[in-house]
């Protein structure tokens, strides 16, 4: 098997111009894109469309479509991963190394296979929908640094049973856990001074949940 240095997650326009730009430094990338089109979103140029995939072709920048990725080893030197990387992908499991600070929105939404997620130490928050329409995933353990749950970050994990929430996660926003109806039981840390409209609206299996004096509303 051959092995990339750069790697691109997705193709789309702004993939494609990243792999684009990759390429001219002479960094030698390829695209692995999920969906059977290298740029299938409307609103796009045909001219720039057509023109990518024509420059790609020419130069032998490899380009994979409908992949079904299911593992991926990320570098420690890693810092920051983008939004919607990983979104609708066949993954199955993932350690995010610890040098990671910050994720984007989407990462993960609907990754409907995915089942185990190491979250690293330094993380400050979850972002939103960061994990929305993961149906596989069991349980997961929030980092102590994440001061907030973003919007609709764990909507629809059907299969989600167990959460650990940090003490310092001040702030569980709207929608945050909604639709998660295999979760039974959520201990609030004590420093959480609001949790917002709908975060557990949906939760039909949750039998207990403790609320600390902290919680204002």
């Amino acid at each position: 098997m051959r092995k990339y240095k750069f790697a691109v997650i997705g193709g789309g326009l702004s993939g494609c111009e990243i792999a684009y730009e990759l390429a001219l430094l002479g960094k030698k990338p390829c695209i692995v894109e999920m969906k059977d089109d290298l740029i299938s979103q409307t609103g796009v140029c045909l001219a720039n469309s057509s023109y990518l995939r024509e420059w790609f072709a020419l130069n032998n920048v490899p380009v994979y479509l409908e992949t079904a990725l299911r593992e991926v080893k990320l570098p420690d030197s890693l810092r920051k991963i983008g939004s919607g990387v990983f979104e609708n992908t066949a993954l199955e499991s993932i350690d995010i190394p610890d040098g990671v600070e910050r994720i984007g929105t989407n990462v993960f939404m609907y990754c409907t296979k995915l089942r185990h997620v190491t979250l690293p130490e330094n993380l400050d928050s979850i972002p939103m929908y960061a994990f929305a329409w993961c149906e596989s995933l069991e349980e997961i353990r929030i980092p102590a640094p994440v001061r907030y749950i973003a919007n609709g970050a764990f909507e629809d994990c059907y299969a989600l049973t167990s959460v650990t929430i940090p003490d310092r996660t001040e702030y569980i926003c709207p929608e945050a856990f909604a639709e998660c109806t295999a979760l039974e039981e959520i201990n609030i840390p004590g420093n959480t001074k609001k949790i917002m409209g709908n975060a557990f609206r949906g939760c039909t299996a949750l039998k207990e949940i403790t609320l600390p004096e902290s919680v204002t509303e």
